[in-house]
């Protein structure tokens, strides 16, 4: 037991060993990256003043060419919104007179979507009242096909009574002794 213990605290020994080290190669780095970023910086900061002396008496001639340009182009700016300031608000009465019309032809074409609605809503009623006609027409054509052909029944049947009393009459007439039949009222 106690050899295992030495050996964990040499272990643990060597984990230290390594962990310093560590510490030390990783703050030479650092040390490293900060010279050389210092570098960099003082490189950076050696052209700008570079072309700050090459630049620098540029800039203000620049500045005295054109400053004047700057006040002209506000002048006319000036004298722009003056010219056309009456336009904008023109513009901006008639953008408020098409909103206004706008909203009345919304309006208006949702009331005509309702009545359009309703009248759908109608047309839908009056196909059914129409098919509820149809099929009562129809009734009424089968009816009347029933009564045609009862009819027909009918009339062939007066045609057959009417020949048979033609028969009989003329088989009455053939049979029977020719009498005079005395007049009515005599």
């Amino acid at each position: 037991m106690s050899l295992q213990l030495v050996d964990l605290g040499a272990i643990a020994g060597l984990l230290g060993l390594f962990a310093g080290f560590l510490r030390w190669v990783m703050a030479t780095e650092m040390k490293a990256v900060h010279q050389r970023f210092e570098n960099v910086d003082q490189r950076f900061d050696k052209q700008d003043n570079d072309l700050d002396q090459r630049f620098g008496g540029v800039d203000q001639d620049l500045d005295q060419r054109f400053g004047g340009v700057d006040q002209r182009f506000d002048k006319q700016d000036k004298d722009l919104d003056q010219r056309f300031g009456g336009v904008d608000q023109r513009f901006d009465k008639h953008d408020g007179r098409f909103d206004q019309r706008d909203k009345e032809m919304n309006r208006r074409f949702d009331r005509q979507d309702g009545d359009m609605a309703g009248l759908r809503s109608d047309v839908g009623e009056l196909q059914t009242d129409m098919a509820v006609v149809k099929n009562d027409l129809s009734h009424v054509k089968n009816g009347l096909g029933h009564l045609r052909s009862r009819w027909d029944r009918m009339d062939t049947n007066i045609v057959q009574i009417m020949r048979d009393l033609g028969r009989l009459e003329g088989e009455q007439r053939s049979s029977s002794p020719k009498e005079k039949i005395p007049a009515a009222g005599g």
